[in-house]
């Protein structure tokens, strides 16, 4: 661009300048969301950063829908069930368009039910004898137990060591320990 300006005495004309108009584009996402491998019952975070002008709005998708609510640069998941496994990304828009962020995977693996180390062993105590029988388990939490014979709870026997005072024959049967945990039963 350039002016002139006139007179009855003449003419001048001003230097040149020039003017340059950027396009408005569409927000730019400078920091993408990561995956993540996570056991089942943690938490997850997905986060991302954009640019652009004006206001910038976000739009989380999982398997390429809408999660009611989740509008803001972090998605959060408490507690990930197996179901929450999946693809995710993010819409990020403002007046001048949309930009789709990267697709990340959130894979969530099944914790797995108690295991039991070591496991009780047979007996063949005499009778009026005091026996005792012990497992020993892991799980992740707290683990309870619950011993039986022939299949029926055996009332109070609820630690990893049963003992049984002053055995009879009436007392002869299977005796197998339930180990739980809140992932499963062993």
């Amino acid at each position: 661009y350039r002016v002139l300006v006139s007179s009855p005495y003449g003419v001048t004309i001003s230097d040149t300048v020039t003017l340059t108009v950027n396009p408005n584009s569409p927000p730019a996402i400078v920091t993408q969301p990561i995956g993540k491998t996570v056991q089942e019952g943690a938490n997850v975070s997905f986060n991302v950063v954009a640019t652009g002008i004006g206001a910038i709005t976000y739009q989380w998708q999982f398997n390429e829908q809408n999660l009611a609510g989740a509008t803001g640069s972090t998605l959060n998941l408490n507690g990930v069930k197996l179901n929450t496994a999946g693809r995710y990304r993010v819409l990020v828009s403002s007046q001048y368009g949309v930009t789709i962020s990267d697709t990340v995977s959130l894979i969530v693996n099944a914790n797995p039910p108690p295991t039991i180390v070591t496991q009780p062993v047979s007996k063949t105590p005499t009778e009026g004898t005091q026996v005792s029988l012990t497992v020993t388990a892991t799980g992740l939490g707290a683990l309870t137990y619950q011993w039986q014979v022939n299949n029926q709870n055996i009332p109070g026997a609820t630690s990893s060591t049963l003992v049984l005072s002053a055995v009879r024959p009436s007392a002869n049967g299977n005796i197998i320990v339930i180990v739980v945990d809140s992932f499963g039963t062993t």
